[in-house]
């Protein structure tokens, strides 16, 4: 029931949420784990195999921690972060008439140890990406619900604004490699994109996987609406709703062209409209003798 100036039944999103369900996306780590061959550990009894496997075993142990070589031993070794970012739809829909989203990042940044983790990165050993690392961030993320509570629920009249962000993993892939089920809400709105200024800035059209990039300075992004502030009902009805739900602008109508026109000099249309009764009138002289 409503009660004092709220008179919604229903405070939760009106649409239900489409695209990547709530479990994420078919992404997994088994899947994309380096195997053993492939970082050179073989069976054998040469002098070769055992610090080939010695390496496999600090291989590993880097992957598990920090995602990256910690020291000369793993140097120039295959590493990666592990997980994959996209955009959740909440159901909800944004002040202008788009849907609204909210942004999963599941790559792990490296804050999850917190100051354990800067002296470690000070000392050299890099930051703490790795898988558990990675697990720790994803498991402070479940539990801190606040952003994503507030996207989803919040007073349930969101403005929202435009975030272009990276999506997929960092290598670029925004499938899986053998189901080929998508990572990201249409795949065929991602661009290539940079880190400048320090934001991404799209460079062009997708051009999938990355693997010649050992940096992986360019990655796939996407631009979707996402939460910018709550408002109250009068306002949410107030912005124009100028954009589809997918996120692209409605064609204008016919009455909504006429805008254009304002601030030019009346006595300029007045003239304009003279000019073209005054060609009419000829025309149908000369057609009508």
């Amino acid at each position: 029931m409503s009660g004092g100036a709220e008179t919604r039944s229903n405070i939760l999103p009106t649409v239900e949420p489409r695209g990547i369900g709530f479990f994420g996306p078919d992404y997994n780590f088994d899947e994309q784990l380096i195997r053993p061959a492939e970082v050179g550990i073989r069976r054998g009894d040469s002098l070769d195999s055992v610090f080939n496997a010695i390496k496999g075993v600090g291989y590993y142990m880097d992957t598990i921690a920090f995602g990256e070589a910690s020291s000369g031993l793993t140097s120039g070794m295959p590493f990666k972060h592990y997980g994959t970012n996209y955009y959740l739809n909440t159901g909800s829909k944004c002040s202008n008439g788009a849907d609204m989203w909210h942004y999963m990042e599941l790559i792990p940044k490296g804050d999850s140890a917190g100051v354990l983790g800067t002296a470690l990165s000070e000392m050299g050993y890099g930051q703490l990406r790795g898988l558990a690392p990675g697990a720790i961030e994803d498991i402070k993320g479940a539990v801190n619900l606040g952003p994503a509570a507030k996207a989803l629920f919040g007073t349930g009249y969101p403005v929202c604004k435009l975030a272009n962000l990276p999506v997929g993993d960092e290598n670029k892939q925004i499938r899986n490699p053998k189901s080929g089920e998508p990572w990201v809400d249409n795949p065929n709105a991602v661009k290539d994109c940079v880190f400048q200024n320090g934001q991404w800035v799209n460079v062009g059209n997708y051009s999938g996987v990355n693997s010649t990039d050992p940096s992986f300075r360019v990655r796939a992004c996407q631009t979707k609406w996402v939460l910018d502030k709550m408002v109250s009902k009068k306002e949410w009805d107030a912005d124009k709703k100028i954009y589809n739900p997918d996120g692209t602008p409605m064609r204008q109508s016919t009455r909504e062209s006429f805008a254009d026109f304002e601030g030019i000099p009346n006595s300029w249309l007045l003239a304009a409209l003279v000019g073209i009764s005054i060609a009419n009138l000829v025309a149908y002289k000369y057609r009508y003798p």
